[in-house]
């Protein structure tokens, strides 16, 4: 792959994690999973005690794992209800954070462990 492809490609991640963000933060929930396909898979991995991230959401403890979009589409009715205090949305801006994650890749070449 040649090195303008692949910044073509950075790019428009890079533009998708700020638009997730934005929805998120601004909780428009619908335009947020109309950033998902049907057959998607949503994980966020749990750290290990020992500084790894989990490798199988099916065997290991993860923060959220949903097998497909039905999960996330359940996810924003319970949100919506309010009447699920583990399915309230944060309320720190993640613009700012998904911003400062992506500008210390670049400079560091690599994700880090956000313990430390």
């Amino acid at each position: 792959m040649n090195a303008r492809v692949e910044a073509g490609r950075l790019a428009s991640a890079v533009e998708l994690v700020h638009r997730e963000a934005m929805y998120l933060d601004e909780q428009r929930w619908d335009d947020w999973l109309a950033l998902y396909t049907e057959d998607c898979e949503y994980w966020m991995p749990a750290w290990k005690a020992d500084g790894t991230l989990t490798t199988n959401p099916q065997a290991e403890l993860s923060h959220i794992y949903y097998a497909n979009r039905a999960g996330l589409e359940d996810r924003i009715v319970r949100i919506r209800s309010g009447k699920s205090a583990a399915s309230s949305p944060c309320r720190a801006p993640r613009t700012s954070s998904a911003r400062s994650c992506l500008s210390k890749r670049r400079r560091t070449g690599c994700a880090s462990n956000p313990r430390g």
